[in-house]
């Protein structure tokens, strides 16, 4: 079972990426672990990998959204220091 790191209660894993990148931005990238261990929250090897694909997919989809030139997001690299990707 997924906890919502807000209410606690069950919830899905896009919901929880959802909740993790607006609570935490970009660094949720950088130190995955460290967020969900703040929250205590458990989650078994697959929903880890599940959730970290959404948290990708939210912020990649975010910075096509804002359009900015001078920000471009390297899935490739996030992948690498999210740590689906070796």
């Amino acid at each position: 079972m997924i906890a919502s790191i807000i209410t606690g209660k069950s919830t899905t894993p896009t919901a929880l990426a959802k909740e993790l990148v607006f609570t935490y931005g970009e660094y949720v990238v950088s130190d995955f672990n460290a967020c969900i261990v703040g929250h205590k929250i458990a989650l078994t090897a697959r929903e880890v990998d599940i959730v970290k694909g959404h948290i990708l997919t939210i912020i990649e989809r975010s910075a096509k959204m804002m359009n900015c030139d001078t920000i471009t997001f390297n899935r490739e690299q996030a992948e690498k220091e999210i740590g689906i990707t070796k």
